[in-house]
């Protein structure tokens, strides 16, 4: 096959294509054909990761396993459940906590008046500690009036309340079978929205009869552990921002 071409000096010659040429522009093309398509590809790829819910796709990640919780047992006086006494006879709360320097302080109950006395006393140490006392008092207690859940749901950040809090505000809930409870302070870090810092508790308990209304963000039954991060608001008071539930390995 000839092509007709302008030599130097302004004649028209006749150049040959060989059969090689030829296959090696129909080469490229292909190549330019399969590189377009893996661009188209990646652009494709792209714009479907732009798309995604990354929220959505946290709580499906962070999902449990389903877990058979007990039946909640409304309107019961815990401190009257003899399997419950059973387990929290002596129970301890502990804080271990940082401040000038390592140590830890454990308060012991067996009643509702112990109880209450000992929260209260782990409610003193200082980096939000106050608010996660609340938060596990009033769990021990339930949360049944709208007086009462009005209280709960204070404990907490707005934004929690209104992204993040669908599991753990659900509303009213029976006492909770508590006990052997845990507050281990980790230290100052930024929560999920990578823009707060948040006072971070490492919290572990067991509980008697779980029955999922609450603490159901560690598929354990009779013990569960969880991170907490707490906040400090303007008025100086603390607020619950984020709860990382954590799956013990037995």
């Amino acid at each position: 096959m000839e092509e007709k071409k302008i030599n130097e000096e302004g004649s028209e010659v006749s150049v040959e294509i060989t059969e090689d040429r030829g296959k090696n522009g129909i080469r490229n093309k292909k190549s330019a054909v399969i590189l377009l398509a893996v661009l188209l590809a990646l652009l494709a790829v792209v714009g479907a990761l732009a798309a995604i819910d990354y929220d959505s796709l946290f709580d499906k990640v962070i999902a449990r396993p389903p877990v058979n919780y007990y039946e909640p047992a409304i309107g019961e006086n815990i401190w009257e459940n003899e399997e419950y006494m059973a387990f929290t006879y002596g129970s301890m709360l502990s804080v271990n906590v940082c401040e000038d320097g390592f140590f830890s302080n454990m308060y012991t109950f067996e009643d509702a008046e112990s109880a209450e006395e000992a929260f209260e006393k782990a409610g003193k140490h200082q980096n939000g500690m106050s608010v996660l006392s609340d938060y596990f008092y009033t769990l021990l207690c339930g949360c049944d009036t709208p007086a009462e859940k009005s209280r709960f749901k204070a404990l907490f950040s707005e934004e929690f309340q209104i992204n993040r809090g669908k599991r753990q505000l659900a509303g009213a809930f029976p006492a909770q079978k508590i006990y052997d409870l845990h507050f281990d302070y980790v230290g100052e870090d930024l929560c999920y929205d990578k823009q707060t810092t948040c006072y971070v508790w490492l919290v572990s308990y067991r509980i008697v009869r779980n029955d999922g209304t609450v603490l159901n963000y560690s598929s354990g039954l009779e013990h569960g552990k969880a991170r907490f991060y707490v906040e400090q608001r303007s008025d100086g008071g603390y607020s619950i921002k984020e709860i990382v539930g954590i799956d013990q390995v037995n």
